[in-house]
């Protein structure tokens, strides 16, 4: 990879990351857990959900914050605003140039929603592997959604129909990732 490649990549990365508070992503992130460890040891109690599922969740929760504070919080109401329903991902396809940025991003987005959908496959753990992966696939594409649209209306990003589409195959990528690992484990359990 030639250096102007490796430089537009650096420049991705730190536009993708300009404007986050680390301290105060830090803070969120165990505000969130709390609470979630709260109302959990509640429904422990009281209902007798499973300290595992409690943890799964907190680990989902605290995940939404980070994916949050990229792609929300990082930046001010009123900042950018927009709604792109042309589908680019940067790699050429339906008609558009190649471009390095615009794979870059892509790649970020798919990226972004692998660990979500490992989380959520890990959570769901469903017998049919398929339904799995459907329903990893359906909750990274709402969430995506939630997220596009709270971008417009908020105007702290645009609504992209791309981003929409990474993230959702993030999601389900990630379900495949855990599907292969559990079945790893099961095995090597024999």
């Amino acid at each position: 990879m030639g250096n102007g490649k490796i430089d537009t990549l650096k420049n991705v990365l730190k536009l993708e990351t300009e404007g986050i508070s680390p301290i105060g992503t830090i803070g969120l992130i165990i505000l969130a857990v709390v609470i979630v460890l709260i109302v959990g040891i509640f429904l422990h109690k009281m209902k007798g959900v499973a300290y595992k599922r409690v943890i799964s969740a907190m680990l989902i929760v605290a995940y939404l914050v980070i994916m949050l504070s990229l792609t929300i919080l990082r930046r001010p109401p009123g900042s950018r605003y927009g709604f792109d329903l042309d589908i680019n991902l940067g790699f050429g396809l339906k008609g558009h140039a190649p471009t390095v940025w615009g794979s870059a991003f892509s790649i970020l987005n798919i990226l972004l929603f692998v660990p979500y959908g490992i989380l959520v496959g890990n959570t769901l753990r469903l017998k049919e592997r398929n339904h799995m992966m459907v329903r990893t696939a359906l909750t990274g594409f709402v969430t995506s959604a939630l997220i596009e649209i709270t971008q417009f209306i908020t105007s702290t990003g645009n609504f992209e129909l791309t981003d929409l589409l990474t993230n959702t195959f993030g999601a389900f990528i990630g379900s495949v990732i855990i599907i292969i690992f559990l079945k790893l484990r099961r095995e090597n359990s024999k």
